[in-house]
């Protein structure tokens, strides 16, 4: 005869396996599809739940303005620091 305890977690592990998996997969997937981090975002869901996680996702436009994204010259080019090998954020004014 199984303990009292011993039920509780074989009946919690199935629920723990569905926590983790949307976790770790469908948080991230949506998010990346909407132009957000997925890391980020997965690591939102495993520290407070994958439910909220995907609700706040849905109420976030995607692409929003605060994105870090690399700006481009009128040309459509990106513009590189020769010096450090970075994407350069500000260009200096032509005088």
């Amino acid at each position: 005869m199984l303990g009292t305890g011993l039920q509780e977690v074989i009946l919690f592990l199935p629920l723990a396996a569905i926590y983790l998996l949307a976790s770790v997969t469908l948080v991230p997937y949506v998010a990346s599809s909407k132009g957000r981090s997925g890391l980020a975002w997965m690591l939102i869901a495993l520290f407070m739940s994958p439910l909220l996680a995907l609700l706040a996702l849905v109420a976030v436009p995607p692409g929003e303005a605060g994105s870090r994204s690399i700006p481009s010259t009128p040309n459509g080019r990106r513009d590189q620091d020769p010096t450090s090998g970075a994407h350069a954020v500000c260009r200096p004014l032509e005088v």
